[in-house]
């Protein structure tokens, strides 16, 4: 068997085993994880979905396409000659002659500083690349390649952390990681040390640990923030308790939302009506309480009468000039047609709110 046939049976093997613990230990990690899972289903088994066929795409990349490599491949020290390189390549052909690309490869290869760049870069780069002939060239050449795919996971982790996901708190932390990783794989290549040994010894191939570090990187990410890191709480409201049953937190809709906030203010308003009681009960905090007050009033007597406020106001459509007749009593005929929008709507508001007290009252008499 071929080793690209023995490399698809082990991908082959290793996704039959991923997909099934994806459809049966996920469902029972989510069971047991039900008070913290609060993505809305629908977009959850999308989501789950995008992350499983990602996993499978990547494990391709590490099983199936590893970078070739002429040197690891043959078992053979980076300096070796050239012409010994070609004899076994010769020895494992069933050709008479090597392909026009391997054999410009082996003409890069008799010089030290394209080795160099060989085991920076990898073979694909240092193959195909015919007008490359220098570090710089190489390496313009190789860059776009990662970066687009370090772009891929990016946007991955974007869709795994939209609004709603109940994710969003770990996009900081996964682009964190992808851009550090980006920054690191950048900083070795470009600055490794590369010398080929007297000894025969091995040399580290950066282009190819570099790859499978990255596509490890890519592997774990995704699926350690949608299945593993918790989501957010911020979006829980308070779990209904069933008799008998665990404290199960619902998803936050506008009722909810809207109980959740009246439950929240009842309390302080009572703290509110029982502060004002007590402020009226101690004689330096009444007194306080009407200094302030007074000079509240006193304060927005001067803002009223402002020529300049009052001519802004008018402007603005919200005028509070009063008219010829300015009283509140409540009757309709009281309000004078010169009253300003301002001071007729809260006139309004006030008959409004005296109307049903005086049905109480006259209600009320025998």
């Amino acid at each position: 068997m071929t080793q690209g046939g023995a490399s698809l049976l082990v991908y082959l093997a290793t996704s039959t085993v991923l997909v099934l613990s994806y459809f049966f230990i996920s469902p029972q990690i989510f069971q047991k994880n039900q008070n913290v899972v609060t993505t809305p289903p629908n977009l959850r088994k999308i989501l789950s979905s995008l992350v499983l066929l990602h996993s499978l795409f990547i494990l391709y990349n590490i099983i199936v396409l590893q970078p070739p490599n002429l040197f690891t491949r043959l078992g053979l020290p980076l300096g070796t000659p050239t012409d010994s390189i070609r004899s076994i390549l010769l020895m494992n052909s069933d050709e008479p002659t090597l392909p026009k690309h391997i054999e410009q490869l082996l003409t890069r290869l008799g010089s030290f500083e394209l080795r160099t760049l060989y085991v920076r870069f990898g073979h694909d780069v240092v193959t195909s690349c015919e007008f490359c002939s220098t570090f710089n060239d190489f390496a313009l050449y190789a860059f776009p390649a990662p970066l687009l795919s370090y772009i891929r996971e990016i946007a991955l982790i974007g869709l795994i952390t939209l609004q709603g996901t109940r994710h969003e708190q770990h996009r900081s932390l996964g682009v964190g990681v992808l851009i550090a990783s980006i920054l690191g794989e950048a900083y070795l290549t470009t600055t490794s040390l590369i010398q080929i040994p007297q000894n025969d010894a091995g040399v580290i191939m950066w282009h190819d640990v570099l790859y499978i570090v990255r596509q490890i990187v890519f592997l774990a990410l995704p699926p350690v923030i949608h299945f593993v890191l918790p989501p957010s709480r911020s979006f829980l409201v308070p779990g209904m308790t069933v008799p008998g049953g665990p404290n199960i937190p619902v998803p936050q809709t506008p009722h909810s939302a809207a109980v959740m906030t009246l439950q929240a203010l009842v309390p302080k308003l009572q703290l509110l009506r029982h502060a004002r009681g007590a402020i009226m009960r101690n004689p330096t905090l009444r007194d306080a309480a009407t200094e302030w007050w007074n000079t509240e009033r006193q304060e927005g007597e001067w803002i009223r009468e402002d020529e300049i406020v009052q001519s802004t106001a008018r402007q603005l459509g919200l005028g509070f000039d009063a008219g010829s007749n300015d009283d509140p009593s409540g009757s309709s005929s009281s309000s004078s047609t010169n009253d300003g929008p301002l001071r007729a709507n809260a006139k309004a508001a006030t008959r409004n709110l005296m109307t049903p007290l005086r049905r109480t009252d006259l209600n009320a008499k025998p």
